[in-house]
């Protein structure tokens, strides 16, 4: 309500009461003094503060100050829950990994703290953290002992900022950690464990037989619009606002402005990590696996999960240079990405509440009208003729544009930077990837459209958008990639399980790239063509938006796949196709088309004999020969 509805407000309330009605003070303000006629009894007031007209116009002022003042605050809302609904889970996402790399940049200020002064940095890293080697978030459960606290002893004690911290836009300390370091309790709950009576192996083996499946997302209260509060939009906006600081990793972690900041900021704290490494070369991954441990040795499993989708490490648990400093990139990739959607987002939202404003004013402006006792509808009705032939030659683009505004305001199918494909709904898509367009702008009659192939710019309408099929990557699940290879009908089916053992290996050896080998079957069996096609089917890492690295990973299986058939002696060589040498098609002549009634008269030709037609080139040859 603030600018002119409180003004305006104010100002009504202190003219009802000290300016209006028959009171000596409302007419004239001085009554009590003789010196200044102006202001006393010698100057009529001339019945205007007490007049129908006058408190009509007080009612007009103040009722279009509170519809106003009640629009903004219900838009605002309203506006702030489609916010916090739509974003909320993935800036959740987001912060917890901004709160992991901040915590490993901790880590390494402390590691180089100790360097800098005793010269040496020297790290016993506990027994249970080593089987963080060659595992996954999916079955960390059947790889680390978590059945109770640590009772190593001499590695470096730290104080952890943020230890067993849970990361939430409602909660104000989620985002305070990202600046400040404070201490919680230990987590006490119970720890997932395998049974005596079962190995890990046998826990292995089953998992593998069952079979992958993901759970449904049930959605809760806290999701739904209906829940959301005031509270939970102020703290909201609060983390939005401090992906714009300068330091978004914390200090420790250094400038992360821009992405050269970001990078280089990435490699010094990849430096100081390597001061405690036994590893030349690469960082063990047990070393930063160390803010998973709280102060009494617990691991936090869902920590740890976290930090291995994170950084993703080798089998052998190492982890490059490079892909630190890429993990690093890539989380700063998704925070500048949801930094412009949301920028994106809120221009939509001011567009949008400016066309409310419009529909609103006008219906302010008939009950004002009303309430001065003016008849609006006789303006109303000299304007029927226009309105009704405007509506008419608008009508089919303004169905379009309604259209496009649901479309954009309501189901938000595409944020800026999203890979798309748009195409019909009756046809099929292509199962190897649809051609894609990047979301360069988004507005709520229009849309900007880049072609990923030839980085061509194009603005379609949101209307024509409406009613096609738009795949978006980025919300995508991890993409499914299929290979088919085809061996002949006599290979030994031993050889074939073979070949999927070695390639099922190779996937696994690359956790970075690969996230599950997921079917290898037989599709086709051809025994008239000698030969029986089989595909294999993998789960990327990465979704559809980020295509370049699916095709760069499949190019490598593939190519892997066929080097083993070779090595196996697997590769189909398909039969020679026979052909008749004897006869040649016939030689076009000039159709003459039957007149009306006529009909057409088909005359057989002869295909004359290859001889006959290679008898002179041979006759020129042998010519030349006698020569």
């Amino acid at each position: 309500s603030k600018g002119w509805p409180f003004i305006f407000s104010a100002w009504v309330v202190i003219d009802f009461l000290m300016l209006h009605g028959e009171t000596e003070f409302a007419n004239h303000w001085m009554f009590y003094q003789d010196a200044i006629d102006l202001f006393n009894a010698n100057n009529p007031s001339g019945e205007v503060v007490n007049s129908e007209f006058y408190t009509r116009l007080l009612s007009t002022v103040v009722v279009a100050a509170v519809l106003t003042s009640m629009k903004r605050l219900y838009l605002s809302l309203y506006l702030g829950k489609r916010s916090y609904v739509h974003y909320g889970p993935r800036l959740e996402e987001i912060l917890r990994d901004m709160l992991l790399i901040t915590e490993v940049s901790h880590l390494s200020r402390e590691i180089k703290e100790a360097y800098t002064r005793t010269g040496n940095a020297d790290l016993v890293i506990p027994s249970s953290l080593l089987g963080y080697r060659g595992t996954t978030p999916e079955n960390l459960d059947n790889t680390l002992d978590v059945s109770g606290p640590m009772t190593d002893s001499g590695y470096m004690q730290r104080n952890l900022p943020h230890p067993n911290a849970s990361i939430s836009v409602d909660d104000p300390k989620s985002i305070s950690m990202l600046s400040t370091s404070f201490q919680s309790s230990p987590r006490q709950g119970d720890q997932a464990r395998v049974p005596a009576s079962m190995g890990i192996s046998e826990q292995l083996k089953i998992n593998q037989l069952l079979g992958e499946w993901e759970e449904p997302e049930i959605g809760t209260a806290s999701k739904m619009t209906g829940a959301v509060t005031i509270n939970s939009i102020l703290h909201f906006r609060r983390a939005v606002r401090h992906m714009d600081d300068n330091y978004p990793f914390s200090i420790d972690f250094g400038k992360a402005k821009s992405r050269e900041q970001c990078v280089e900021s990435a490699q010094h704290v990849y430096e100081d990590l390597m001061l405690v490494s036994s590893d030349p070369v690469d960082l063990s991954f047990d070393i930063i696996s160390l803010i998973c441990l709280n102060e009494d040795g617990i691991l936090d499993e869902t920590k740890a999960r976290d930090l291995i989708r994170v950084f993703r490490p080798d089998r052998d648990g190492r982890l490059s240079k490079l892909e630190f400093v890429r993990s690093c990139d890539n989380v700063y990739k998704n925070l500048r990405l949801f930094r412009a959607s949301f920028a994106n987002s809120s221009q939509i939202d001011h567009a949008f509440e400016r066309l409310v404003n419009v529909l609103f004013f006008t219906i302010l402006f008939l009950i004002c009208l009303t309430i001065l006792n003016l008849n609006p509808w006789t303006i109303i009705a000299s304007l029927a003729g226009l309105i009704v032939a405007f509506s008419f030659m608008i009508g089919s683009a303004a169905s379009k544009y309604f259209e496009g505004l649901l479309l954009i305001f309501v189901q938000m199918p595409f944020d800026i930077g999203d890979r798309i494909a748009v195409s019909d709904v009756q046809e099929d898509t292509n199962p190897n990837g649809s051609n894609t367009w990047f979301v360069e702008k988004v507005s709520l009659f229009s849309s900007t459209l880049r072609f990923a192939t030839t980085n061509e710019i194009a603005t379609v309408s949101n209307g024509s958008l409406a009613s096609s099929r738009i795949i978006n990557g980025a919300r995508s699940p991890k993409a499914q990639v299929y290979l088919y290879y085809k061996f002949g009908c006599d290979i030994p089916y031993d050889k074939v399980q073979l070949f999927k053992s070695t390639i099922e290996s190779f996937v696994k050896a690359r956790p970075r790239q690969w996230m599950q080998f997921v079917a290898f079957r037989a599709t086709r069996v051809e025994a008239d063509l000698g030969f029986i096609e089989y595909v294999v089917v993998l789960l990327h890492r990465e979704t559809w938006q980020n295509i370049g690295a699916i095709l760069n990973s499949k190019a490598e299986v593939s190519s892997f796949g066929l080097e083993v058939s070779k090595k196996l002696d697997m590769k189909y060589i398909q039969p020679p196709v026979p052909l008749q040498l004897d006869r040649v098609a016939p030689a076009k002549s000039e159709e003459k088309v039957p007149g009306i009634g006529q009909e057409q008269q088909e005359s057989p030709t002869e295909s004359p004999d290859l001889f006959k037609i290679l008898q002179p080139s041979l006759n020129v040859s042998l010519s030349g020969k006698k020569r």
